[in-house]
């Protein structure tokens, strides 16, 4: 079966685009990616708006793909007798979207093609748009911003056989005036430009040694929709451009993602850092120890991309593409305690260093570092909201213990290079007791598993391999294997009710089921569907114990479920291979770059 087309994605560092494959601009927040989304037809068909090329006849999509190794996309539709290639770019850095046009008549007689844009803002009553169009410039004012865009054609008239070019340019900005001033500077930047940036920058990064080109390709194109989810004026990293597309179809699980996890940005410096792009990963570092409180923590697990609280919203006359509702903008998941934040942090920084040998970097944040830790020695046996963010309950998450330990563990490590022996044993004692609370605590025998917390009725939950990944338990682990056996059994499906699943839980009087589902690794065993995440996570176990072809079985389910553009969600069906949730998703790329990096090194 091939991959299914979805939506092409290229950006700026400040904001991003979604481009449907018939050229049409279905997602687009203005003045950056945590504004309001100027068009947001990719969610809502309705309500959602959207900036449309017309030529008279319907566009017909007949391929999208990226020029090479590069986030300059290429669309390809057509009419009855005209060929239209799009390319697509926005230069880095600057506030323009530019789309230069090919139009061929394939057709025996002379064509009229006048092009034209239909620009529809997101009608909803949370939010209002004045639009004017004059001397054959639109114009959209959201009472925040201004987007300006015009078409400029080199003629109308095709005869047989020939082409035309023609530029779309769309510039926004906080008034009027700056929107203008970037518009008018389209004139000096090209696609050549753009191809050229993106290059440039890829060029630092690691090769691989993949036989797959499939999986090369897909490590490339991973590395490069994490940098557009990198912002430029402050170093957050976020984990996804968009808000409340579904997780799952008909669900409510419908979240705002434009925003820093400081989870999310770790795992994609982590990342970045194997794969030999550091710059993006001490920008990442600097931007969250900005954000530190001065007891050692973070107060928030997510901030906006200038440090603030994502406040949430419901907007509610909008709807996803099935009718899902609550559409939420603002996420209130950044007043929950998750006690992996200072953890991410610390184990982040310690990779850093052994990536890059930058021991003033240390020396710069030391004293930001230990007050990190300490705070993590205080609170590390509290009740958190846990990886999930379950905004239901608290409890003692198997996932933020062992990054509490990882937290002791790296900070020591730290401690060591810096000289400060001391410091170093008093933070390894207390991973050690960290440590044996887990491997007491965290085995539910009854179950022959570990769980996804201390709670005797817990789930599975593939946020255990965590064990793993940081050291708590080794590769060889009996109970951790079997708890790996246990995942890998098929999930029983939740019970439906009208308009939705069922909170109750579905498994009551019968053993709950694993992770599996049609091949993918869904998150626990209460899932509806499976997560890219969970599914490159067991591929990693595979490949840390050996198992190499179950592990390439998990990868290809995943080359095999992203877009044609080898773009990955949040979610997947691993039978229709639509994408679910939010588009695309920082850690479903940074964990195939990861992954791939890992199998292309020496055995």
């Amino acid at each position: 079966m091939e991959r299914r087309s979805y939506y092409g994605f290229t950006g700026n560092g400040e904001t991003a685009v979604l481009i449907h494959p018939t050229l049409s601009i279905d997602w687009m927040c203005i003045p950056r990616f945590d504004g309001f989304p100027i068009f947001a037809k990719a969610l809502d068909p309705l309500n959602g708006g959207k900036l449309v090329l017309s030529a008279m006849e319907p566009l017909q999509p007949v391929r999208q793909q990226y020029l090479g190794r590069t986030n300059v996309l290429q669309t390809e539709v057509k009419t009855s007798s005209l060929t239209i290639t799009a390319v697509d770019y926005m230069p880095w850095g600057k506030k323009l979207f530019i789309r230069d046009l090919s139009v061929q008549n394939r057709g025996q007689e002379k064509v009229d093609a006048p092009l034209c844009l239909q620009a529809v803002p997101t009608q909803t009553s949370v939010h209002t748009y004045e639009t004017d169009e004059a001397d054959g410039i639109g114009s959209i004012r959201d009472g925040i911003s201004v987007l300006v865009y015009r078409i400029e054609q080199e003629k109308s008239a095709i005869p047989p056989g020939e082409t035309i070019s023609a530029r779309v340019v769309l510039a926004y900005g906080n008034t009027k005036e700056e929107a203008m001033t970037a518009l008018a500077s389209a004139g000096g930047e090209s696609a050549e430009d753009a191809i050229a940036f993106w290059e440039n920058w890829l060029a630092a990064a690691r090769e691989v040694q993949l036989e797959d080109p499939g999986w090369k390709e897909a490590y490339w194109r991973s590395l490069l929709a994490l940098k557009l989810l990198c912002v430029e004026q402050t170093g957050a990293i976020l984990a996804a451009p968009t808000a409340s597309f579904p997780a799952v179809p008909h669900g409510g699980d419908n979240w705002d993602y434009r925003y820093a996890w400081l989870r999310d940005g770790y795992y994609t410096a982590h990342t970045l850092d194997l794969c030999g792009l550091h710059a993006e990963s001490r920008r990442f570092y600097e931007y969250a120890f900005r954000l530190q409180e001065a007891d050692g923590s973070w107060r928030q697990p997510l901030y906006t991309i200038d440090g603030d609280n994502p406040a949430e919203m419901v907007v509610p006359d909008m709807a996803g593409p099935n009718g899902e509702r609550p559409v939420r903008f603002g996420n209130l998941a950044a007043d929950q305690l998750q006690l992996d934040n200072n953890g991410n942090i610390v184990h982040g920084v310690w990779c850093h260093y052994r990536e890059t040998d930058d021991k003033a970097f240390l020396q710069q944040y030391w004293t930001q570092i230990k007050k990190a830790v300490d705070w993590q020695l205080q609170n590390w046996d509290r009740s958190e909201n846990g990886i999930w963010e379950i905004r239901e309950r608290q409890d003692h998450w198997l996932h933020g213990k062992a990054m509490s330990y990882a937290c002791f563990e790296a900070g020591a490590n730290i401690a060591q290079v810096l000289g400060e022996t001391a410091t170093a044993q008093r933070w390894r004692d207390a991973a050690a007791q960290v440590k044996r609370q887990i491997i007491v605590e965290g085995w539910n025998e009854k179950r022959g598993a570990y769980l996804q917390s201390y709670s005797a009725d817990a789930p599975l939950d593939i946020s255990v391999l965590a064990l793993l990944f940081y050291g708590v338990v080794e590769a060889d682990d009996p109970k951790l294997a079997e708890t790996v056996r246990k995942m890998e059994q098929p999930l029983f499906r939740p019970l439906q009710v009208s308009g939705g699943y069922t909170t109750a839980d579905p498994f009551a009087g019968r053993e709950k089921g694993g992770l599996n589902i049609s091949g993918g690794i869904a998150r626990y065993d209460y899932a509806h569907v499976p997560f890219y995440l969970p599914t490159i996570w067991l591929a990693r176990y595979y490949l840390l114990t050996g198992n190499r072809q179950r592990a390439k079985e998990l990868i290809d389910t995943c080359i095999s479920c992203a877009t044609d553009l080898l773009l990955m969600a949040e979610h997947f069906h691993p039978r229709t291979r639509e994408q679910w949730g939010n588009f695309p998703q920082a850690f479903s790329h940074e964990e195939m770059a990861r992954i791939l990096l890992e199998w292309s090194r020496p055995r």
